[in-house]
């Protein structure tokens, strides 16, 4: 997933480390911190006070997120805000902007006029990090109680979504696009994949659109396609009480329009990455439950191997990028992630 920079006089890259400079300095903000922890995202640098997280969009050129200007982050921003509602009450609250004053210093916030705005940033409540299902994993701290929470938290979401208008041939024709994209990415040389179990998975994949459409059309006509969470992982889910969801994808409607099945799926992958897919199991057990949804087991299958040809894509684009130093840290992933893909679909 290779970062491409906004084309411009101004070197956006060089300002943006201007940017992360000031803020990582606890004296910057409007709030008193003891410290101030930063971390990197592909797409953003988040800045914890001591109490809040500050979040600076970066400026990415990319096929599916352009992000080039002040307003498209400004847009991108208040995005976020407005879809995190539901899932993450009261976390995130608002966006303030990033301005150059007039003595050509930087500063967080201030009146109409202080100076001119040159970024944005999401201004959220902290949330207890250790507290995360992907932390409570790790530390083989399997409070199920909190998981149920948790699970009614995104059942009940999905319950309440509205169907979303589309076609079942569109559906499944949108399905067909994502494994022949997986595929080709997955096919470049330059990752020196085994290709012939790189074609078998593609092959399996289809063969299971194909000779399961009608289970793919049912879940259309139901109307199970929602827009979701979109990139529901473990370490968006906060099992705090009660718990909440952050990180709702808001960049692109098409990828948050889903299956609940297939979102629950992709959980369960990365639960099984951690090394407990029973987790995962567990999320789509109260799922089920809770919509009384009879998904055929078929689906839940391919939506398995689909995600997990995905991840390993995705992991594989950390390669393409010059700015990320531990490269054998992404084949690794890439790799197992390529091993569930298979072993679903045996």
């Amino acid at each position: 997933m290779k970062s491409l920079q906004c084309s411009g006089e101004t070197d956006q890259w060089q300002e943006l480390n201007r940017k992360v400079a000031f803020l990582q300095k606890a004296d910057s903000y409007p709030e008193r911190t003891s410290k101030i922890k930063s971390v990197e995202t592909h797409m953003s640098w988040v800045f914890l006070t001591d109490e809040h997280a500050y979040k600076l969009k970066k400026p990415v050129d990319l096929h599916y997120l352009k992000l080039c200007s002040v307003e498209a982050r400004r847009l991108n921003a208040e995005k976020e805000i407005q879809l995190n509602q539901d899932l993450a009450p009261g976390i995130y609250l608002k966006t303030i902007p990033l301005i150059l004053n007039k003595e050509q210093k930087l500063q967080i916030g201030g009146h109409l006029g202080a100076g001119q705005i040159v970024d944005w940033l999401v201004l959220m409540k902290r949330f207890p990090q250790d507290e995360t299902l992907e932390q409570k994993i790790l530390r083989n701290d399997l409070n199920w109680s909190q998981f149920k929470e948790a699970a009614q938290l995104i059942s009940q979401f999905y319950l309440k979504a509205e169907p979303v208008n589309i076609s079942g041939e569109v559906y499944c024709s949108r399905l067909e696009q994502y494994v022949r994209e997986n595929y080709y990415a997955l096919s470049q040389k330059r990752y020196g994949l085994d290709q012939g179990e790189i074609d078998r998975i593609h092959s399996a994949q289809l063969e299971c659109l194909l000779f399961g459409s009608e289970a793919f059309y049912k879940r259309v006509f139901e109307g199970r396609i929602i827009e979701g969470h979109g990139d529901l992982r473990p370490e968006h889910i906060c099992l705090s009480s009660p718990p909440i969801i952050v990180d709702r994808l808001e960049f692109n409607q098409e990828l948050r329009t889903l299956d609940p099945v297939d979102e629950l799926s992709y959980l369960t992958i990365e639960c099984s990455f951690l090394g407990y897919p029973e987790v995962g199991e567990y999320f789509m057990h109260v799922y089920r439950e809770i919509t009384h949804d009879q998904v055929d087991e078929r689906v839940i299958g391919f939506y398995r191997s689909f995600r997990s040809s995905l991840r390993a894509k995705i992991s594989l684009w950390h390669l393409d990028d010059e700015r990320v130093l531990n490269k054998e840290k992404f084949k690794k992933k890439a790799a197992l992630y390529l091993s569930f893909a298979k072993k679903i679909l045996e």
